[in-house]
Parts: structure tokens; sequence; C-alpha cells
């Protein structure tokens, strides 16, 4: 019987005890600025994966989740980070959006959900300082609750990118990363569409696909950023 395959999505806390240190749906704090938001889950409903980031110098950096077995981000040698997505509702629009963030702040809401006995419904303020490398994150609890009934979450699921190789490589060539990332290969099924009337015929040796080298430049960028914790995204 075939193994089961780990999903590389998680629910629950339990995954922040074991992590490891663009879109508008997105709640995006600046810095200097704070964001009043009131959860719409507890944090054993929150979702969380492993995310692997290929940072381009031109924008467009392609995010995806750490598939495990044949994952173009680990070929690479890219170091996946913890990120965790709450459902939320920013209390000056109204609006409901997707608050993701990385262990530091994941960490600082598990204390608030274990002294309410959990977030949903309770309001909670992050402020940001800096940026990079020197980004600080604060996370006050408000001591105020809101009802969260009328409020309709956004499928954070569909938000999270690719979970197969194959959607990930298409990811990655959409983005123009594909040139940044080792030892990638044309999905095997194309084999399967060749005619059988070729059976027979001498073939000509594959030749073998070259790896495309790294350029230093953004190597060297994706290693600064290795040391983040991705919250200031």
């Amino acid at each position: 019987m075939a193994k089961k395959r780990k999903s590389a999505i998680r629910k629950g806390r339990d995954a922040i005890s074991t992590a490891s240190s663009g879109s508008s749906d997105f709640v995006r704090i600046a810095d200097g600025d704070a964001i009043d938001m009131v959860s719409l889950l507890d944090l054993e409903e929150m979702l969380s994966i492993d995310q692997h980031a290929i940072w381009l110098d031109g924008g467009n950096s392609p995010m995806f989740p750490c598939i495990n077995k044949d994952c173009p981000g680990c070929d690479h040698g890219n170091q996946p980070r913890f990120r965790a997505f709450l459902p939320v509702v920013v209390l000056d629009s109204g609006e409901s959006k997707i608050f993701s963030f990385g262990i530091s702040i994941a960490r600082a809401l598990e204390e608030l959900d274990e002294e309410f006995g959990g977030i949903a419904g309770h309001v909670f303020r992050v402020k940001r300082k800096g940026s990079g490398l020197a980004t600080t994150y604060t996370v006050i609890a408000l001591g105020r609750t809101r009802k969260i009934a009328k409020y309709e979450a956004i499928e954070v699921e569909e938000k999270l990118g690719p979970v197969t190789r194959k959607g990930i490589l298409e990811l990655l060539k959409e983005t123009g990363a594909l040139e940044d990332v080792d030892d990638y290969d044309e999905d095997d099924d194309e084999d399967d569409d060749e005619d059988d009337d070729d059976v027979g015929e001498e073939e000509e040796p594959k030749k073998k696909k070259k790896k495309k080298a790294t350029k230093k430049k953004k190597k060297k960028k994706e290693e600064e950023n290795d040391e983040e914790d991705w919250d200031d995204l």
C-alpha cells in the first residue's frame, strides 16, 4: 500500500512550537505604522506552511510551500521558513484580510491565545519598526472584542501558492526565477505521450541539461534574506 503523502499545509497551533526560527488580500504594515485587527479564528484553526521565497532583484519574487520530496526550492538549496496565515478584519477599513506572519509574531499571538482561551473575536494591534534585517514587531492585546459572525473570512488555502512540483516550476517560469533554480526537470509525463510507432527506431542520446549558474548578485541577496524572519513581507 502506498504511503500517504504528508500535506504541505498544517492546521492548528502545534506547528508554532515545532517551527524553526503583494496581494491586496494580505495585511501590509509599513515601517512606523500600527494596524488594529480582530482575528476571525482561534490558532487551532490557523493554517501554516514552511515557505520558500526566491528573491529577485526586479521584484515579483515567487513564494510557495515546501513540498518536501522533489521540492524545487529544496533542490535549489533555498531554506524554507515557518509562515502562518490568519484570517482577520482590519478595523480601520472593516475589510477581511489575511494576516501573514513568521514565527516571532506567531509566538506572541500564542501567548494571547493562551491568555484568552482563544483569540477569535479579540482585537489586537501589530506595530512595525524598521525594515529588512532590522525589522521588529510588537503585538499588543487591546482588551476589546468584536462580533465576528457577520464577517466572511478570505479562503486562505487558495492563496498559498502551488503545492505540486509541476505547479511550482510553472510559477518559477512565470516570474522569471527559473534561471535561479538548479536541477530542475521537465515533467516525466511528456515521455508517456510519445508515439508508439517510434519504437524500434534508433534514438539520439539525450543531452543532459546543463545547470544554469546562479547569478552571484542574486545569490548574495538570497543568503542575506535567509537570516530574516520574513515578517516584513
